[in-house]
């Protein structure tokens, strides 16, 4: 099928009326129950910055855009860890809201785990019609009431929620579609991603220029790698976003149709070859807005630095490499790991070189052949020029551009035995199994791992 464009589909729902209709001409005014209080509704306009536009935007760039991060759970208790990630999105609260979806048979301890965790929500009311269900029942049920049009499905059919439960999430917005009203944007998440400040990543611009926004590192021997990743993926809330699973009846049916509850990696490999990478993005019209931000490289040691105020959000950092010693004086150089990390720390190296050494700044034009090249992910053919931390950026004509996804106060450099190495550089997501370890503000300059001392989430 053909999908063309449409306004910002879903209603928006205002603290005085059931619904109100929203244009494209007049972007909608998102109700916002202030975290302080509860039980008064205000309108924040402030968290995503507006940024500087991207070629193609035209009138105003809102700042009111409120994002759901939705997370599926079947599970009675969440790890520590997961605990602590939920907190680092609530951090992020002014702009968005954590929704976790889970069976009402876990709701209780669930709710009594998070129930301190401002800006997370914990949902487990499900209802076909009239009937009150458990929540693998209404995901069985959503997904053939919102596919059959393009499976052909007689019925609803069960498949497997286990391991597999990434290979839905693609169709997140069509399957809570009725939870999602209030919400210009959606994102899934993984249980153990840890985020830092999302408004210094993350603009006004960017959610009003890009569609899907894949926020992602590298490829093995420092290859960038445009694709989503399961760790972090926004979407707008729109019809045409949210039913690009559809373009592929067979791909459709194939991923969940599965003996086996391992995953297929929809959401990163399948989805991006389909909708965004090959043939499927040529059947929408206009063609489909993308976003990749490019953050880190490969390997990486990370903390979070805990601001001085309790409601603003952490700054989280990494090193792409880990220290035999630290300097004993600022003129003194620092050990470096052995490999991998030294061939981490000098592919740090070359991503700084090209973002703050060989690019002048500003909005510049990528070469389409560059980008649009690998099948399932995109961007290994890049130059070295372009082969940095960017934000990549088709528009609605199909060209591709790019600018900084970073200041270069964001990144300090440290004198090693192998010449000058990253130190430290903020970040967007880390992706750990374990807590991650939290250092004070006034520690930051001079915080450095060594061996996997708060790295990884090891604390020491």
């Amino acid at each position: 099928p053909v999908l063309g464009p449409d306004s910002l589909a879903p209603p928006v729902l205002g603290p005085d009326s059931k619904s109100e209709t929203r244009t494209s001409e007049s972007p909608p005014v998102i109700p916002v129950v202030d975290p302080k209080n509860d039980s008064e509704v205000v309108t924040i306009t402030s968290f995503w910055k507006p940024g500087e536009r991207w070629p193609g935007q035209s009138g105003s760039v809102p700042s009111h855009y409120r994002m759901a991060v939705v997370n599926v759970w079947l599970g009675r208790t969440l790890p520590k860890h997961t605990i602590q990630t939920l907190h680092t999105f609530s951090r992020n609260r002014k702009g968005l809201t954590y929704i976790l979806f889970t069976d009402p048979t876990y709701i209780k301890s669930l709710q009594e785990l998070v129930s301190g965790i401002p800006g997370v929500e914990v949902i487990s009311s499900f209802k076909i019609g009239e009937k009150t269900v458990g929540l693998r029942e209404y995901i069985h049920y959503r997904f053939w009431n919102e596919t059959n049009e393009v499976t052909g499905e007689p019925e609803p059919f069960k498949f497997k929620l286990a391991h597999n439960l990434c290979d839905y999430r693609p169709l997140y917005g069509l399957i809570f579609k009725d939870y999602l009203e209030e919400y210009s944007h959606w994102a899934w998440v993984d249980k153990d991603t840890f985020v830092g400040n999302l408004a210094e990543w993350i603009t006004a611009s960017d959610l009003q220029s890009g569609e899907v926004i894949g926020i992602g590192g590298t490829k093995a021997r420092g290859k960038v790698m445009l694709s989503t990743f399961g760790q972090l993926a926004i979407f707008r809330n729109t019809r045409r976003v949210n039913r690009l699973m559809l373009l592929d009846k067979d791909l459709l049916l194939q991923q969940y149709k599965r003996a086996n509850t391992g995953s297929a990696n929809t959401d990163e490999f399948f989805f991006n070859k389909l909708a965004l990478a090959g043939p499927g993005r040529d059947a929408i019209s206009p063609p489909l807005r993308m976003m990749y931000i490019v953050f880190s490289t490969r390997k990486r040691h990370g903390a979070l630095v805990k601001p001085t105020s309790d409601v603003e959000p952490f700054t989280l950092i990494e090193t792409s490499t880990c220290f035999s010693h630290r300097p004993k004086t600022a003129k003194d150089p620092a050990g470096v790991c052995r490999k991998p990390d030294t061939e981490e720390a000098k592919q740090a190296m070359r991503f700084y070189r090209a973002t703050f050494k060989n690019f002048t700044g500003g909005t510049k034009k990528v070469p389409k052949a560059e980008i649009e090249c690998c099948g399932w992910w995109m961007g290994k053919d890049l130059n070295d020029e372009h082969t940095g931390w960017f934000k990549f950026y088709r528009d609605d004509e199909g060209s591709w551009w790019k600018r900084r996804a970073m200041k270069i106060n964001d990144v300090k450099l440290v004198n090693s035995t192998m010449g000058e190495v990253i130190q430290w550089k903020t970040t967007i997501w880390a992706h750990v199994r374990t807590e991650m370890c939290v250092i004070e503000e006034k520690d930051i300059q001079t915080w450095m791992p060594i061996g996997h001392e708060c790295a990884q989430g090891r604390i020491k």
